[in-house]
């Protein structure tokens, strides 16, 4: 009998544990409208910054001309890109940890799953990313599409600051990326009645959308990737391995680019 109650204590207090756990962080509706504020708040950021580089870029034009066509290829412009991803992804994590620390007894490094890992965990992660890399380029060769996309090719060939470039998209981009969807949205929606299946797919569904700049093709690809890296922020409990991914992915897409704008691979375009 005292082995019956020293069990049932034990499973009362780790239910208590998760209660105390769920009530310190955003409901569904909260996290859903709190990730709202914060992709408006990093869309103003961004568009601040595009603004100002392009009103000192067409004004430093020497004619008109040559102003206007500046300001045609500014969407693709590789630099203009890398300033505003930077600072956007500054002004975005900072709002996160901003929204975290309005719930109250809720740690920043619990609600956005800090945790480490072990390496040879990180390591089966980073394989798994690397093997969804090959079966997806692989597929996109086999049905004639191009593995280097028009946007992809473009923002390398327009990048006038490889390492600013670098930074952008291998650190900054994922970044704001993860700690937003695999760690503020992940947890308060996996915490909430979706549970945590649903917090992958809908997590995965979100990061998808976001990337306005491709196709349908390629977003269901982003799609499949986020749910991946959901299942691995379920698995490990930790975000990071998901950031590890991520920027592993934006550093093989890019030497992709560079590849092929080079002319090294020509196969990797448009055929």
């Amino acid at each position: 009998e005292l082995l019956a109650v020293a069990g049932g204590s034990r499973r009362g207090g780790r239910v208590q544990e998760a209660g105390a756990r769920a009530r310190r962080v955003w409901g569904f509706w909260a996290t859903t409208g709190l990730g709202l504020v914060v992709g408006f708040t990093k869309t103003v950021a961004e568009a601040g910054g595009a603004m100002l580089f392009a009103i000192v870029a067409v004004a430093s034009a020497p004619d008109l001309d040559v102003a206007y066509r500046w300001a045609l290829g500014l969407a693709t412009d590789g630099l203009l890109l890398s300033l505003a991803t930077c600072a956007s992804a500054a002004v975005g994590v900072s709002t996160i940890l901003g929204v975290v620390l309005l719930r109250r007894g809720a740690p920043i490094d619990e609600y956005l799953a800090l945790r480490p890992v072990r390496w040879r965990v990180l390591a089966l992660a980073l394989a798994c990313c690397l093997g969804l890399l090959f079966l997806s380029d692989g597929l996109t060769f086999f049905l004639g599409r191009p593995v280097v996309n028009e946007f992809m090719a473009r923002i390398t060939t327009t990048s006038s600051q490889p390492a600013l470039f670098a930074v952008a998209l291998f650190a900054a981009a994922p970044l704001f990326e993860e700690v937003l969807f695999r760690g503020f949205l992940f947890q308060g929606y996996r915490r909430s009645w979706l549970g945590p299946i649903g917090a992958i797919v809908l997590t995965a569904l979100l990061w998808a959308g976001i990337h306005l700049q491709y196709d349908l093709y390629d977003r269901a690809m982003i799609f499949v990737s986020g749910v991946l890296l959901g299942v691995v922020r379920l698995k490990t409990g930790s975000m990071l391995p998901c950031l590890a991914m991520h920027g592993l992915w934006n550093a093989v897409a890019t030497l992709e680019a560079v590849i092929y704008v080079n002319g090294l691979a020509p196969w990797l375009g448009t055929r």
